[in-house]
């Protein structure tokens, strides 16, 4: 039988879904691999497989059987580590908040998912690092494997120039893609707002046209982390399902909640608890854990 409280927490796992859509920057920038995600927080790692390719295609009139070359696969174990908060309000407060129309769980739930998704993007952009220093599992920021030296934003043309060359540099290492996004420091994000050339040209709209390949809609963005250090970016292929083959979010449990009373249902505090477990996953890692699908841009 379910009882209230559970009720209550299934409720709260679809009120907290805008709140990730709108704020999740990580969701924009990897693909969610839908196939093998969703196995709950039982799921604490999974293999991953890093493929290098050793040649290229050929053309013949025939097909040859003794052409066939080989990738080399390298395999690894990915930790899934769970992301988590919990709040516990006593039981006056509680009654007093329910009394004045206050739906104290979905506004608490959706506080907290807030918090889960700015967690989420702390890891999946610039590394989980569980002491503060060493990174635990990389992000989009430190397995970069290109790197272009820009030039400071407040002057028009260095956002055209840093995009032109981070779309070079990835594509020199065959990182090919329909549209690529983005991401800046709010400062740099700030300056691009604001840059127009001396006859009134924006550069905001001619960064999307590059980052599009020149075709609207393509899905490329611009978007703005914190996480990123002031004066850095980076430029990555979207999050599109054709780009899973570079990287992909697995997502063993999405955030769930759960609303539990320890002690007298009517005199002790009430514990609201979320718990998500979400990693990323890069496919083309090399010895020194880098990968060519990210290109960072420094001094801007």
């Amino acid at each position: 039988m379910v009882s209230a409280l559970e009720t209550i927490g299934k409720y709260l796992d679809t009120t907290i879904l805008p709140v990730l859509k709108s704020q999740s920057v990580i969701r924009k920038l990897i693909p969610l691999n839908t196939a093998i995600s969703g196995n709950g927080i039982g799921m604490m790692a999974i293999e991953t497989f890093n493929y290098v390719a050793t040649g290229g295609a050929s053309t013949d009139y025939m097909i040859h059987e003794s052409q066939a070359d080989s990738m080399d696969i390298t395999s690894d174990i990915l930790k899934i580590p769970v992301q988590q908060q919990e709040i516990t309000i006593d039981a006056r407060t509680w009654a007093t908040m329910v009394a004045n129309g206050t739906n104290i769980e979905a506004d608490s739930a959706m506080e907290m998912a807030a918090n889960i998704s700015i967690e989420q993007d702390i890891n999946g952009i610039v590394g989980w690092q569980p002491d503060g220093s060493t990174v635990e599992i990389d992000g989009l920021y430190s397995v970069a494997g290109n790197t272009f030296a820009g030039a400071g934003f407040e002057t028009y043309g260095s956002a055209l120039s840093a995009v032109a060359n981070a779309k070079k540099l990835l594509k020199a290492d065959n990182i090919f893609s329909s549209a690529y996004n983005l991401t800046l420091h709010g400062d740099q994000f700030a300056e691009l707002e604001q840059s127009e050339s001396t006859t009134g040209v924006e550069e905001w709209s001619k960064v999307l046209r590059i980052l599009n390949n020149s075709a609207e809609n393509a899905g490329g963005q611009i978007l703005e982390s914190n996480d990123l250090t002031a004066g850095t970016a980076m430029v990555t292929p979207i999050a599109s399902q054709e780009n899973i083959r570079y990287f992909d979010l697995i997502e063993a449990q999405a955030p769930m909640n759960r609303v539990f009373i320890i002690g007298d249902d009517q005199t002790s505090p009430t514990h609201i608890r979320q718990v998500a477990a979400l990693s990323q996953r890069f496919k083309h890692l090399d010895s020194s854990d880098n990968d060519p699908c990210v290109c960072t841009v420094t001094g801007i």
